[in-house]
């Protein structure tokens, strides 16, 4: 091993990233370095999005392979990523690309840390966002305890990651990104999704019921996993059967979307009225617990209206603006989860 390292130190880690053009990183997929080409590219999506801006990202990405190419770590693979950051430092790179070069591993396993620093975060979320669409563009994807290339942990390194440090990330975007980015084209973007969702419910499903994950998930918690645990957290809490109640049978009259405009002109009760501007005051501001509270607060005001009010009026004017009323009602509903498949 110190004879690896006298050896590989010899000249700079960056010098080592040609040599990757020489190693597989799988069939039709090409090379490693073709790989970390990629990752450069995702990384900067990531750092855009996260409105990072910091050029030691980059630089990390451009060397955090280069070390598969040295002596040592060919001979005792477990130190990637560790001997990446020893000759990274040893070349006189700054200290925040070591650092990420280590951390874009991060979690070796289910129980391990996360990567602290951003470099660690973002290049490691690129890094496993590209080996998980690798494997499933090449038909490779998991089947039951069948997982070769570890795509099942690269899921669950990204979702704790995102989790832990609370990044505004779109990884439906991103799954399409590193999708695009591939050699081989290939029309699994939704099967990574579903994979993503989960990976996520298994992975929460010590702490929270499996009806409350599921509910929620009707959202695709792809678009913002934070937001998903937020609003997941939040239901879980929720013990107001009258909710349920009103909820499930506003879900139960309107099966399919209505698109179409409210008119006020339209109203023959008052309680139509009363529902329209207790609808109107339910504003998202960042608050799931609040939001909830306001959902709670309006059920008297629903009660009254399916009792004053028969929705299926035979006036097809009247039927359709009360059903365009309760649409309005029911979008309030499905931001925060899917009513109908919580267990009462």
């Amino acid at each position: 091993a110190v004879f690896f390292f006298n050896e590989d130190t010899k000249k700079p880690l960056e010098s080592y990233v040609e040599n990757l053009k020489g190693m597989t990183f799988q069939k039709n997929m090409g090379s490693v370095y073709d790989k970390t080409q990629r990752i450069v590219k995702l990384s900067e999506i990531i750092s855009n999005e996260l409105n990072i801006n910091k050029p030691s990202v980059k630089r990390t990405a451009e060397l955090c392979k280069a070390d598969l190419a040295t002596n040592l770590v060919f001979e005792f693979t477990e130190l990637q990523g560790f001997i990446g950051a020893d000759y990274a430092r040893v070349s006189g790179e700054e200290r925040d690309v070591c650092e990420g070069i280590k951390e874009h591993y991060f979690p070796l396993n289910a129980e391990s840390e996360t990567a602290k620093s951003i470099e660690g975060q973002v290049v490691g979320i690129a890094d496993k966002i590209d080996t998980i669409c690798a494997v499933f563009a090449s038909g490779k994807k998991p089947t039951g305890s069948s997982d070769p290339l570890g795509v099942r942990r690269a899921a669950l390194g990204i979702i704790k990651t995102i989790l832990e440090y609370n990044l505004k990330l779109d990884l439906s975007k991103l799954i399409a990104d590193a999708m695009e980015l591939l050699p081989v084209k290939a029309d699994c973007h939704k099967d990574v999704e579903e994979f993503f969702v989960q990976r996520l419910i298994i992975f929460l499903n010590n702490d929270y019921k499996k009806d409350v994950l599921e509910a929620c998930s009707e959202k695709n918690p792809c678009k913002d996993i934070c937001d998903y645990f937020e609003r997941v957290k939040v239901v879980s809490k929720l013990n107001d059967e009258k909710l349920l109640e009103n909820a499930n049978r506003v879900l139960r009259i309107l099966k399919d979307d209505i698109q179409s405009e409210i008119f006020e002109s339209l109203f023959a009760e008052n309680s139509e009225t009363a529902l329209y501007k207790a609808i109107q005051g339910i504003v998202f501001n960042g608050d799931y617990d609040k939001y909830l509270e306001d959902l709670i607060k309006i059920n008297p005001v629903i009660t009254k209206f399916f009792e004053d009010v028969l929705v299926m009026d035979k006036d097809e004017r009247i039927k359709n603006n009360r059903l365009a009323l309760l649409n309005e009602l029911k979008n309030k509903y499905i931001m925060l989860t899917d009513f109908s498949k919580l267990n009462n």
